[in-house]
């Protein structure tokens, strides 16, 4: 699984396979991914079907996270310090 994660674009480091892992074993993973690796791997891997890139200062945020799970779509909240 890991190989082919890494096909995919993820990177070797033990952060990266920790999120991966996480993200493949639980329904609402919560990822810390300060080098930006995991998030852009996440998006490439959920391209395939419908998901929400959004921000806190998004406006509307709670309908777009309602619509998702409404609907069983893929929600990433990207947080910027």
């Amino acid at each position: 699984m890991v190989r082919e994660w890494m096909s995919q674009g993820l990177n070797w480091d033990v952060i990266s396979l920790e999120n991966s892992v996480l993200l493949q074993n639980s329904c609402w993973p919560l990822l810390i991914d300060s080098t930006n690796q995991v998030n852009k791997w996440v998006k490439q891997m959920e391209a395939k079907v419908q998901i929400y890139v959004l921000s806190q200062k998004k406006l509307n945020f709670i309908n777009y996270v309602k619509k998702a799970m409404k609907n069983g779509f893929s929600v990433l909240i990207e947080v910027r310090l």
